[in-house]
């Protein structure tokens, strides 16, 4: 089956599915951790908390995601996706958090179809 979707990401953005693959068509990701900011945590803002294996797992939903600014990953596994940049509330401190805007300097171009990962809601 295909399901094809209104938003970027779907409504929430994505969520991991065994056995499901999406694509955006407007994919063009790239990625430069280097400004991430490690034991810092963006408060607010939540577009929602999704499991996550890494951080540029994390990074990668929230660039499938419409309107995310920003994130923060805890190393436990939750990927916090932020509508703002830094947050509703700024940086703070946030051990075992990395956290990162999306406008950051980008050179490294990543995978734009992703296996194991679903676009919910927004279907055409």
């Amino acid at each position: 089956m295909c399901w094809l979707k209104s938003k970027r990401g779907g409504e929430a953005g994505p969520s991991l599915v065994n056995g499901v693959i999406s694509a955006n068509m407007d994919c063009n990701n790239k990625s430069d951790q280097s400004c991430a900011k490690h034991n810092v945590g963006y408060g607010g803002a939540d577009m929602g908390q999704r499991p996550a294996n890494s951080l540029s797992q994390c990074e990668q939903f929230c660039r499938d995601s419409e309107h995310c600014a920003s994130f923060t990953y805890q190393t436990s596994g939750a990927c916090w996706l932020k509508y703002r940049k830094s947050g509703e509330k700024g940086p703070s401190n946030g051990e075992n958090m990395v956290s990162l805007n999306m406008d950051c300097p980008t050179d490294t171009i990543q995978d734009c179809v992703h296996k194991d990962t679903d676009f919910g809601g927004s279907d055409l």
